[in-house]
C-alpha cells in the first residue's frame, strides 16, 4: 500500500486486479489506526492505469486444433488457486456421460501440489495426449495449438495469462466468469464464460 501511495504511477494489469487491490486495501487500512494513508491511496488508485500484458504472437504460431476427439488444454500450474482438481473432475464427468476428450495438461507441477489429484489423473490417463511441464517454449506452443479449447477452473488470477496464450494459438476459451476472465474476453465471447 504505501509503495503505491509513493510510486510516480501506478499500473495494474487488469481492472478486476486494481478493483480488487482496492477492495482489499480499503479493508485493511480501515482495520489501522488513523491517521492512514487511505485518502492517499484511493487518489491514486483513481489515476491508475490498466494495462494489460501482451502475449508474444511470434512465439505461440496459431493452431490448427485437433483432429479428433476435442482436445481440451490446461495450461496452468498445478497449484491451489488454478484448482486442477475441479478441471479433472469436470473431464472425467463429461468422459463418463459419453464425451470424447483428450487432454493435454501442460501446467508446471512443484513438490508440493493440492492432494486428491492422483486419482484422477490415474482414471484419465487414456484420454492424456500429454501431461506435466513442456520441456521448451516451441513444445508448449505445438501442444497448445493443437488444442481445440484453453480452460481455467481458476480461484485467483490477476489476468489470465495462460488463456491468452491460448488464445493466440486459436483455441476457444471455457473460462468462469469471474475474476478477470470477463474482461479479458470482452462481451463478444461472453458465450465461453461458465457459471458453475
Amino acid at each position: 500500500i504505501l509503495s503505491c501511495v509513493r510510486a510516480d504511477a501506478v499500473v495494474f494489469n487488469s481492472a478486476w486486479h486494481r478493483d480488487d487491490f482496492q477492495r482489499a486495501a480499503i479493508e485493511l487500512l480501515g482495520k489501522l489506526p488513523k491517521p492512514n494513508p487511505r485518502v492517499d491511496l484511493l487518489a491514486r488508485l483513481e489515476e491508475a492505469a490498466v494495462v494489460s500484458p501482451g502475449v508474444e504472437t511470434e512465439s505461440i504460431p496459431l493452431g490448427c486444433g485437433g483432429d479428433g476427439p476435442l482436445r481440451v488444454a490446461f495450461n496452468h500450474r498445478w497449484e491451489h488457486d488454478k484448482d486442477p482438481r475441479t478441471f479433472l473432475s469436470a473431464c472425467a464427468e463429461a468422459i463418463r456421460a459419453g464425451c470424447k476428450l483428450e487432454l493435454v495438461l501442460l501446467g508446471e507441477r512443484f513438490a508440493t501440489t493440492p492432494p486428491g489429484l492422483e486419482g484422477p489423473l490415474a482414471e484419465l490417463a487414456p484420454y492424456l495426449v500429454h501431461e506435466g511441464y513442456a520441456p521448451d517454449r516451441a513444445t508448449y506452443a505445438a501442444l497448445l495449438g493443437a488444442s481445440d479449447i484453453v480452460a481455467s477452473t481458476a480461484l485467483h488470477e490477476f489476468f489470465g495469462m495462460a488463456v491468452a496464450e491460448g488464445l493466440a494459438a486459436g483455441c476457444t476459451p471455457l473460462v468462469p466468469n469471474r475474476l478477470a476472465y470477463p474482461e479479458v474476453l470482452g462481451e463478444g465471447m461472453s458465450s465461453h464464460l461458465y457459471e458453475d
